[in-house]
């Protein structure tokens, strides 16, 4: 997952920057968000998810019903951001400043698809909740993503003191990750519609090669986001590269990042998914696990001490549910995963 979510940076990165030049204010306008009021992508990802969670005919019948209703907030977001790109083009800024400041204060990309996973969880079978999680995990971490682009474009520049060659030249990085992007997403595009045709005909079989296509064009994000960082470390003098060293670790490059210990409740739920739990013991501990996840999510990614808070909290919950002999059980999985985590936190770079 590192290596997706890392590309996403500098993709978010790049498509940011654009925006604000666009829209002038530094609001983005919809093409520079996840694309809302555009249905081919929410079909996309409607159709991603049922797969993803491996839905039967009777579940995917409903999970549509409740998409439709979605479908219809996301038509109705676009129509509204068609208003603001009528006002710009009219000349009227004023009037397109404050019809995107009206918009951008009632909704958030991603809360569209967010109340459809939310929506979609009582139809879910217990095997089908973890994937459901996952997949809401994942787009945590991406929302905290988009956060970082305005950290790397914005206060980044700042914090390091470029001056004014110096900020030519990082204008000059930002452009050319911009053009590789571009000329990458249009690849990915014809793809994308490529498959929307082979779904309509049911050709199974050109799907799969276009979703492996599609994965090959994927960045290697790693190698992506040390090599931005690179370009961005020659144009700086000594006494900025420290700076530039503490975004490297903040976004996963080139600096030991926090292993996910005691301290990362996922850790906790999954050393407890590996006990032996029996009768009313499932009910309970799916109970633990649900209202675990959605605290989580309620938690900024960055506030450690709240994510340690909330991980003993659960640990106690799940010590309190088991016997003695689970108890062992489960201490002796949180320190097996807690190893794992921490040796994959001192890889280099690059190491798949």
């Amino acid at each position: 997952m590192a290596r997706l979510h890392l590309g996403s940076v500098i993709l978010g990165l790049v498509v940011s920057t654009a925006a604000a030049q666009r829209a002038g204010d530094g609001w983005p306008d919809r093409r520079a968000l996840a694309p809302a009021g555009d249905s081919q992508w929410f079909d996309r990802m409607v159709d991603r998810f049922a797969r993803q969670l491996e839905l039967d005919e009777e579940q995917r019948a409903e999970y549509r019903e409740t998409a439709e209703v979605h479908r219809r907030r996301m038509e109705e977001v676009g129509q509204r951001w068609q208003e603001v790109r009528e006002a710009m083009q009219a000349g009227d800024q004023a009037r397109a400043a404050e019809l995107r400041q009206g918009l951008m204060s009632g909704w958030e990309p991603g809360s569209i698809i967010a109340d459809l996973l939310d929506e979609a969880e009582p139809l879910l079978r217990d095997d089908q909740l973890e994937r459901l999680y996952e997949i809401q995990d994942r787009m945590e971490e991406q929302r905290l993503r988009m956060e970082m682009y305005g950290r790397l474009t914005r206060d980044m520049p700042e914090d390091l003191g470029l001056d004014e060659a110096q900020r030519e030249q990082f204008e000059q990085i930002l452009e050319s990750q911009r053009e590789q992007q571009r000329a990458r997403w249009e690849e990915m595009r014809s793809r994308w519609e490529e498959m929307r045709a082979a779904r309509e005909s049911g050709d199974e079989a050109r799907i799969e090669e276009l979703r492996q296509e599609l994965e090959e064009l994927r960045p290697d994000a790693r190698a992506m986001a040390a090599a931005y960082f690179d370009q961005v470390e020659q144009i700086l003098h000594d006494d900025q590269k420290a700076i530039l060293q503490k975004y490297r670790e903040e976004v996963g490059v080139g600096g030991p990042s926090a292993a996910r210990g005691s301290g990362d409740v996922r850790i906790v739920l999954r050393a407890a998914r590996r006990v032996r739990i029996v009768g009313g013991q499932r009910d309970a501990f799916k109970q633990i696990e649900r209202e675990a996840m959605k605290a989580r999510r309620e938690i900024r990614r960055r506030d450690v001490e709240g994510q340690a808070r909330l991980a003993a909290k659960v640990r106690k919950q799940i010590v309190d549910l088991l016997d003695a002999e689970q108890t062992r059980d489960f201490e002796e999985h949180i320190e097996r995963l807690e190893r794992g985590a921490r040796g994959r936190s001192r890889r280099p770079a690059g190491t798949p």
